[in-house]
């Protein structure tokens, strides 16, 4: 093991890179991959490990390592992290045991150092993915040219949020997968795919309160492409940042109320729908259910759609953006646009009446002394 006096610290801030590859995924190096997620984790990249710098991380250049697995790792110095077949990916050691192991490392042997703790990354890290709610397992692999493809598609895979509509849970994955490999291949940003989903909100808008209810509707299919792209090229290419979270979050929280609102102007009078009641139910329920929503978060320290089964799988179907849109387009396709309102509004309040009757349940569940968490933890 690190010796005390490399211990200063529990958790590692400097990382190095050791041996090469030629390999890229997603048009990025695995190195360069690297780079962008230990500086969103806020682990420094140096060519040298630092003198007393504490802990220090000792990654292979071509190593695919998720950021769930790289933070368990810097805070448990000792420890390498290693494939199920025993190969080394990266140690995290002191720094001054790390200078010595650099030398091994750069002549090809990678093997576990003695005194090491081998660890996978599931081992290190287990299988709870909390930031896009779903069970799967730390991951992390060396790239070979053989592998990159199926690499690429994990990644891809990865990036996906457990816990989503149907539309995006079945609709779009080989759609943005495509997209979202010539976006990264022509060096096109998230954001700029942000920027453009927020123009199609806007297009839609506009064509929903002039009446062409078709037009908008292409529109706001377009926008919900888009907003699966832009998050799966900022996770695969490790470009995710506030900023863009923000954006997109926005965007997704302004546009849908604005729809209803502007469906709702395009509606001609004496249709059904088109009364000014209609509107103040619709938008509402939506703000209710978004209230009912936050208050379960701030209740419960965690969403409700990922509190028991039911709810994630109701989270298909809620009356959310995407969802909203396909009643929207087959009640516009069979009966019309005031008939098609009708059916959002209903929709809305139904799912509104679910979510208040679980946050009601969740809180006698808790005052007899269960525990809220999220059953994705189990």
């Amino acid at each position: 093991m690190t010796s005390p006096d490399d211990n200063r610290t529990n958790r590692a801030r400097h990382a190095c890179f050791v041996g090469e590859t030629t390999v890229r995924l997603w048009h990025v190096s695995p190195a360069e991959r690297l780079r962008r997620q230990l500086d969103r984790l806020r682990i420094g990249v140096t060519v040298h490990p630092p003198a007393d710098a504490g802990p220090v991380l000792l990654i292979r250049e071509d190593a695919v390592i998720d950021d769930r697995a790289i933070t368990a790792l810097a805070a448990n110095p000792g420890t390498a992290l290693v494939l199920a077949d025993g190969r080394l990916v990266a140690v995290c050691a002191g720094s001054h045991r790390a200078l010595q192991l650099m030398e091994t490392f750069a002549a090809g042997d990678f093997e576990v150092p003695e005194g090491f703790l081998a660890r996978t990354a599931v081992e290190l890290a287990g299988s709870h993915n909390q930031q896009l709610r779903k069970r799967e397992d730390a991951y992390a692999a060396i790239v070979t040219p053989a592998n990159a493809p199926r690499i690429e598609r994990q990644l891809f895979d990865a990036s996906y949020k457990g816990v989503t509509d149907i539309v995006t849970k079945y609709l779009w994955p080989e759609p943005a997968f495509r997209c979202v490999r010539l976006c990264a291949r022509y060096g096109i940003t998230p954001n700029q795919v942000t920027m453009l989903s927020l123009v199609a909100s806007i297009l839609a808008a506009i064509a929903f309160a002039t009446g062409w209810f078709w037009s908008g509707l292409v529109c706001a299919w377009v926008m919900a492409l888009l907003d699966t792209i832009d998050g799966k090229l900022a996770r695969v290419t490790a470009t995710a940042s506030k900023w863009g979270n923000v954006f997109d979050h926005g965007i997704d929280l302004i546009a849908p109320p604005v729809w209803w609102l502007a469906w709702w102007l395009g509606l001609e009078a004496g249709m059904p729908g088109a009364s000014v009641t209609v509107l103040a139910w619709v938008l509402g329920g939506h703000i209710a259910g978004k209230l009912v929503e936050q208050a379960f978060i701030s209740t419960f320290g965690l969403k409700i759609h990922v509190w028991e089964k039911f709810d994630s799988t109701f989270r298909l179907i809620t009356a959310r953006r995407n969802p909203n849109v396909v009643i929207l387009t087959v009640g516009l396709l069979l009966a019309g646009p005031g008939i098609a309102y009708l059916a959002l509004l209903a929709w809305i309040w139904l799912s509104l009446a679910i979510h208040v009757f679980r946050y009601v349940q969740a809180l006698f569940e808790r005052w007899s002394g269960t525990a809220i968490r999220s059953w994705l933890e189990d």
